[in-house]
């Protein structure tokens, strides 16, 4: 089971809980703060991986967002308002004019319950009333933090296809910056030809020079300038390594290792690379290779004083028995795993109107559009999740 100790007391008296979970050579702290990520380290490494405070008053007093999860809605809202169905919402702001991070009284400042832990992972709950900083609809939110430590070469090669997938997005997401002017401009003009080149281009080019050698090994002809080449990326690699792991003094021994990784794990990343730019270039779902997910946001409908029908996998609605609550559960995983939603009910005098995105990331609308008015609303909740 996840190790829990007590962190600190908020103001009124109520305990900060931190809890360790680990898998494998990794380790994080959470804390039920804003379902902050406190800590994480490597075995073998001497310092964080990423920043946190060491005590409770400095994320109260210096940093309010430092690692937390967001919401309702992550980054700003302007003027504090917006309009959902022909009706405007008045926000609470706590920044001028404008509401950030889902405001003063956001997820990420109110203290989130653990609801499950074991080793590796823990899940975290937190509940958002009806009008909570001015949003319509309750919200039942849940982040989940795991660990997942490949053991086998067969979990190794879908984390890093994973990675390398992403990556191919943030490019596509990003690929404005080539064209635009000032800091941002300059920034992705460098930074994105040179991740195509390093980070695709050359991986998917390298193996011509494993199977030159190992072609020529099976005729029993080596030439002399392919095993050179091939001793060139071996030893420059394992070069860069170790220059690498005495810039983060850590031991430099572990780059001996390095010319083993070259028969197994060099070419478990050429696969990598070449099946993640197929499957971004034909559009492929990766079905195979997702990861499972836990982000299901209730929304009560009464509450909000709205009803409506449950929408089908096909965007239509059935109607439903009157004697069952109002509420719909929105799942945010992939369609492949949604369980079945809870029914709700519709006022006939009120129509329904289709669900609008919001322009930013929050995790509802990313992966799933919001199935009535009040649910959209519910729904722009930014969910954590350590993968």
């Amino acid at each position: 089971m996840a190790a829990i100790r007590t962190f600190g007391h908020l103001p009124d008296g109520s305990a900060v809980e931190e809890v360790t979970i680990a898998a494998g050579e990794l380790t994080a702290k959470i804390l039920t703060l804003g379902a902050i990520v406190r800590d994480v380290r490597l075995d073998g490494v001497q310092h964080p991986l990423v920043l946190g405070f060491d005590d409770l008053e400095s994320y109260l007093h210096h940093s309010p967002y430092f690692g937390a999860v967001v919401g309702r809605c992550a980054n700003r809202i302007g003027d504090a308002c917006f309009v959902l169905d022909g009706r405007t919402h008045v926000l609470a702001a706590n920044e001028g004019t404008t509401q950030l991070h889902g405001g003063p009284d956001g997820f990420g400042r109110r203290n989130w319950r653990i609801v499950a832990h074991d080793a590796a992972s823990v899940t975290l709950a937190l509940s958002s009333p009806d009008g909570d900083q001015g949003y319509p609809g309750a919200v039942e939110a849940t982040c989940r933090y795991t660990i997942e430590a490949p053991s086998t070469l067969r979990g190794l090669y879908r984390q890093r296809l994973r990675w390398n997938y992403g990556i191919l997005q943030s490019i596509y997401k990003h690929r404005g910056s080539l064209v635009e002017s000032g800091q941002a401009g300059r920034a992705g003009r460098l930074l994105i030809p040179y991740v195509l080149t390093m980070g695709f281009f050359a991986s998917l080019l390298a193996p011509a020079v494993d199977l030159m050698i190992v072609a020529q090994l099976l005729t029993g002809h080596l030439d002399p300038i392919t095993l050179g080449m091939w001793l060139t990326i071996t030893l420059s690699t394992t070069a860069m390594g170790w220059y690498a792991l005495r810039l983060d003094h850590e031991r430099s021994m572990w780059a001996l290792l390095l010319p083993l990784q070259q028969v197994i794990y060099r070419q478990l990343l050429y696969a990598t690379v070449l099946r993640a730019a197929v499957a971004a270039l034909s559009g492929a779902r990766l079905h195979w290779n997702k990861l499972p997910r836990t982000a299901d946001v209730e929304v009560d409908l009464s509450v909000a004083g709205i009803w409506n029908d449950t929408p089908t996998s096909a965007g239509t609605s059935t109607g439903a028995d009157p004697d069952e609550p109002d509420r719909v559960v929105i799942d945010l995983r992939d369609p492949d795993d949604q369980p079945s939603r809870v029914p709700s009910r519709r006022r006939r005098d009120t129509p329904s109107a289709p669900a609008h995105a919001p322009d930013k990331e929050p995790a509802a609308a990313a992966k799933k559009p919001a199935t009535t008015g009040a649910a959209a609303a519910a729904a722009i909740v930014s969910l954590g999740e350590l993968a």
